[in-house]
């Protein structure tokens, strides 16, 4: 596993939730990059019903072009300041943990990824591109007596790099859709990657992307830090799942099978 420093860790959680305090009060912090409909920019309160309520702190680089960050960081406090930064700090590092990741798997794999794909890695770090724009997610679970945390799902991203929990864990699921899950949580400091659904379309059905989910522990926030690393596919992923098992018809794969198939002949979690 790759590593981050704790501090940097500590720094970026709560620089999460003092830009959420910040700003939850203004209409203008949630911004949507061109192309899409619902925000993805700065700052995004999202629910998944009554056991998934949470705040998020989104960062990539196409924010700091965005006039609202233009205006605010003109005038922004010291401790302002002292969090973006933060925010940057970690987000670039984990930029360069990808595209080190990536690299290593074209290394080791040279006809595992469809023509161009790191190149286009490299674009959504720098660009605003729909759907396709790399970001690193700051999420704050307040606690609440229905909080639960996130149902299973895939990520519409290419890879995802998890930077641990506190207050609850990440959970990885061997059948789809299924009950059964094991604790995934990196330790505090390093970093878990791994695939999401446009992964299955870069590698042309070679890796699959992690059905997981998420858990809140009682009377306890939960705080996370994601990374989610996008590209061009050559497909605008608007929902995981529905991009899925639109790969899955298209090549006549039962989609149930095909995700229980992969996940026994790869071994993952550590079960052989």
């Amino acid at each position: 596993m790759h590593q981050v420093p704790l501090a940097l860790i500590d720094d970026a959680n709560v620089a999460t939730k003092h830009f959420i305090n910040t700003f939850q009060n203004r209409t203008d912090g949630a911004l949507t990059r061109p192309g899409e409909v619902e925000p993805e920019m700065f700052l995004v309160s999202r629910s998944g019903g009554k056991t998934d309520l949470k705040k998020i702190f989104h960062f990539s680089h196409d924010l700091l072009d965005t006039d609202f960050v233009h205006r605010w960081r003109a005038d922004m406090s010291q401790a302002d300041s002292y969090h973006f930064n933060m925010m940057a700090k970690l987000h670039n590092r984990l930029n360069d943990f990808a595209i080190c990741f990536i690299r290593e798997l074209e290394a080791s794999y040279p006809d595992l990824f469809a023509p161009s794909v790191v190149a286009n890695v490299r674009a959504s770090m720098e660009e605003v591109l729909p759907y396709s724009t790399t970001t690193t997610r700051g999420l704050w679970y307040p606690s609440h007596s229905g909080q639960r945390g996130a149902k299973g799902h895939l990520d519409r991203s290419l890879l995802t790099l998890h930077c641990g929990d506190s207050g609850g864990e990440l959970r990885g699921h061997p059948i789809w859709n299924g009950d059964s899950a094991f604790p995934t949580s990196p330790e505090k400091g390093d970093i878990l990657i791994f695939a999401g659904v446009k992964m299955l379309y870069a590698t042309r059905g070679r890796i699959l992307p992690l059905w997981h989910s998420a858990t809140t522990a009682k009377d306890e926030d939960r705080h996370a830090l994601v990374h989610f690393v996008h590209t061009d596919v050559g497909v605008r992923v608007v929902d995981a799942e529905e991009t899925y098992e639109q790969y899955c018809h298209a090549h006549r794969h039962d989609p149930v099978a095909f995700y229980n198939d992969w996940w026994e002949a790869t071994k993952m979690g550590g079960r052989d």
